[in-house]
């Protein structure tokens, strides 16, 4: 009994495997043989092409998405950090009046107790 097949239509091939899981390899090994309309097979691999490039073009879109996530966590960062950093210059400010007003405080004990 012949393995192999020869298939006038796409169409058919596919009625044949239909139902059963096959790769490309799988179905070369089994010694099937495709006679395709070239036009089909060049709107085939255009097809193929085209779904290749649309994943590619899903991938990199993806990556930007983390890129901008990533971007996104940065910018939150920096707010912050700059929240904190203008706390804190305004406690130091805050500190040295302080730390004046405690100076003069000092001076006048210090001149009332000689």
């Amino acid at each position: 009994m012949s393995r192999t097949a020869t298939v006038s239509a796409p169409d058919e091939m596919w009625k044949m495997l239909e139902g059963k899981p096959f790769s490309i390899s799988k179905v070369f090994q089994a010694g099937i043989k495709v006679v395709a309309d070239p036009d089909y097979v060049k709107k085939e691999v255009i097809i193929e092409s085209l779904k290749e490039r649309a994943r590619s073009l899903e991938e990199k879109n993806l990556s930007i998405k983390r890129e901008n996530e990533s971007n996104d966590d940065f910018v939150k960062r920096n707010a912050k950090l700059n929240s904190l950093y203008g706390e804190a210059k305004y406690r130091i400010s805050d500190l040295e009046k302080d730390v004046v007003r405690l100076t003069k405080l000092l001076e006048e004990q210090m001149k009332n107790a000689d």
